[in-house]
């Protein structure tokens, strides 16, 4: 076999050893994560009333107007979200 088809695969053979030697140890600090099943018993914070009783019982989502509403009942959507970024993430608008 030549040196130049032999080289490509002793780099991955090397590479797949080194991965095998790293990952043999990173799992001795680590600890199971096992928690109690949660009993969904009332609290302050509780959002669910705003859930659906069942998925699509006021039909899928669509867009009118450019706006999302139920496909059933016409009502208007609202998706709710949380962004760790902040507005760094999104360049300011050119006016």
């Amino acid at each position: 076999m030549p040196l130049r088809r032999l080289h490509p695969l002793l780099s991955l053979t090397c590479l797949f050893v080194l991965c095998q030697c790293v990952c043999a140890d990173e799992g001795k600090d680590w600890f199971a994560f096992d928690p109690k099943p949660d009993t969904f018993s009332d609290s302050p914070i509780d959002l669910r009333f705003l859930n659906e009783k069942f998925a699509g019982e006021m039909g899928g989502i669509a867009t009118k107007d450019g706006h999302f509403i139920h496909s059933n009942t016409g009502q208007p959507v609202r998706f709710w979200g949380e962004s760790p970024l902040s507005n760094r993430a999104y360049r300011p608008s050119r006016s």
